[in-house]
């Protein structure tokens, strides 16, 4: 059984997958934010970056589906991923794991000028495609900077990142990114 900060986690990432609030994670939803997340940071949608986040989207949805998808219909509602984790213990590693390889997507795509940190106004378009309103990643953005040097490396934002699925009270710095939201 799963217990009720478990639940709040799972219920957390369900909410960041199921984008357009429709209650299930469907093929739409990936593409509304994978390509949100491209056009808000500027990127070409062709470009090698803006590929290889499209990319590690559509690889963790095949897996959700893969994994959570009892009655094969290409959505997975909110029931269904709980009962992923409940079932499968793999399936929340896994999920963490292919996670990384969205995170690492998101910060190429956010970091235009290679120098391997983001500040406030990339963070700000990161949200931007994503649907966030800014104030959300204004008030965010320190739970992010670790070190507090005003900007967020990749190992930063990976750990905020699995903040989101692993955090042990929503004060913690993943579960306050999307604070207001």
């Amino acid at each position: 059984m799963l217990s009720d900060l478990q639940i709040q986690n799972i219920d957390r990432s369900f909410n960041l997958w199921d984008h357009d609030g429709s209650g299930g994670i469907e093929r739409s939803d990936v593409d509304r934010v994978s390509f949100g997340i491209v056009r808000s940071c500027g990127r070409d949608e062709e470009s090698a970056e803006a590929t290889a986040l499209v990319a590690a989207y559509l690889e963790i949805f095949t897996f959700i589906i893969d994994a959570a998808d009892k009655n094969q219909d290409q959505v997975v509602t909110r029931q269904e991923y709980r009962d992923a984790h409940e079932a499968n213990q793999d399936f929340a590693s896994e999920l963490l794991t292919r996670w990384d390889l969205v995170c690492d997507a998101i910060f190429a795509v956010a970091d235009r000028d290679g120098d391997g940190r983001l500040g406030l106004e990339d963070v700000v378009d990161i949200y931007a495609g994503l649907e966030t309103p800014r104030q959300v990643a204004v008030d965010g953005f320190p739970n992010l900077d670790l070190d507090g040097d005003g900007y967020i490396d990749g190992n930063e934002w990976r750990q905020a990142i699995r903040g989101v699925f692993t955090a042990d009270d929503e004060s913690a710095r993943g579960a306050a990114m999307f604070k207001g939201v």
